[in-house]
């Protein structure tokens, strides 16, 4: 539904049409076609009645305005972003003028009379301040509009520069046990505090160190899929990964698995990532990130994960980097995965020599295993 304009009250509402029913409305037997447009109905025998009651002078002059100034100032402003910023500052600019003439109008014998004494007596004096008042919310609200404007101009570019993947696109996971996970579990059967696995798509690296005595939880942004696993008695939040850790206390995790979405955090989102969890892992905490190659991740991963993903994965130099300028060290890298270079190799045993420069060329081109895997230990204490 359109809202109403303010200060447009013999404005027609009217309803875009919704691209489905809600669930359930057609077990319940409820119209939801028909009762939209009983209430379209409505609101227009409401905006005939209200152009009657202005026609005949039933409703003062100025009410209608008095009722949408109301109802701007005591209601949350619409919209999110810039667009609820700017309504506010427009609320600003029009309550930046104050309004001498105050209200004469008295049920007692010569209260009027009194209070127009009394507007005239003071008036000159509450002017010379609501001249300086006035004078200065103006310059308040122009101030705002200046800030608005360059907070808008910033949006555009950091939009344009970073675009959000859409929500219902997410890195897929491969299920069952992954090439890596004895690793992962061989490196964390030492931690002292809780281990946090981001997008543990159906939980069997929690599940294996649940049973080897550890106290692992989960992460996954798709609601579905965290019920899912949470159904079998395993804990997974439907949480990102980002919100969750900037929630979390100093010192509240023992160790993290990170995979799935961080691929994709580029330089600056994993920048902060590691900063979060440089606070969040305990000292000696132990912290574990399964990545693809960049030279794998056109090929493996999903097209439209590829396509509208807002940057693409480090090399394993790139996090090693990062993670000794946050603290975490030493650092081990494991490479594993689909090995083209290897299937190559093996698939040329043999073969004429006519073909060995072409296939020496080709192996060269490729990057050997796709995946790695990088193991830190917080070493660094801050706190």
């Amino acid at each position: 539904m359109r809202r109403r304009p303010p200060g447009d009250i013999n404005c027609v509402v009217h309803f875009d049409d919704p691209p489905s029913a809600p669930v359930g409305a057609e077990r319940s037997g409820v119209n939801i076609g028909e009762g939209r447009r009983a209430l379209g109905r409505a609101l227009v025998e409401i905006d005939e009645e209200v152009a009657r009651q202005r026609a005949s002078g039933a409703v003062p002059a100025g009410f209608e305005n008095e009722l949408d100034r109301m109802f701007a100032e005591l209601t949350p402003h619409e919209g999110v972003g810039d667009q609820a910023l700017r309504r506010g500052v427009a609320l600003v600019e029009h309550s930046a003028a104050i309004d001498l003439q105050t209200p004469v109008a008295s049920r007692r014998p010569g209260g009027s009379f009194i209070k127009r004494v009394v507007r005239a007596a003071v008036g000159w004096y509450v002017r010379f301040f609501v001249s300086q008042f006035s004078r200065f919310a103006l310059a308040v609200a122009r101030a705002l509009n200046l800030v608005t404007e360059d907070l808008d101009r910033l949006h555009q570019e950091v939009s344009a520069l970073r675009p959000s993947m859409p929500g219902e696109i997410v890195v897929p996971q491969a299920p069952g046990e992954r090439w890596w996970s004895s690793l992962a579990l061989s490196a964390l059967s030492g931690v002292s505090g809780p281990v946090l696995h981001s997008e543990c798509g159906a939980g069997t690296l929690i599940r294996a160190l649940r049973v080897a005595g550890i106290d692992a939880y989960g992460l996954d942004p798709s609601a579905t899929s965290a019920g899912s696993v949470t159904s079998s008695g395993l804990d997974v939040r439907c949480e990102m990964v980002i919100d969750h850790l900037r929630s979390l206390s100093t010192g509240a995790l023992g160790g993290a698995v990170l995979e799935g979405s961080v691929q994709v955090f580029g330089p600056r989102g994993c920048t902060q990532l590691l900063s979060l969890l440089s606070s969040r892992i305990l000292h000696k905490g132990v912290l574990v990130i399964a990545s693809l190659t960049p030279e794998a991740w056109g090929r493996a991963a999903d097209p439209l994960v590829a396509d509208l993903a807002p940057a693409h994965p480090l090399h394993a130099e790139t996090w090693s980097y990062l993670l000794a300028r946050n603290g975490f060290v030493p650092i081990e890298v494991h490479r594993g995965g689909t090995d083209l270079r290897t299937q190559l190799q093996q698939s040329s045993t043999g073969a004429p020599r006519a073909n060995e420069a072409f296939l020496g060329v080709l192996g060269a081109l490729l990057s050997g295993p796709d995946e790695y895997l990088i193991i830190a230990v917080r070493e660094v204490d801050e706190r």
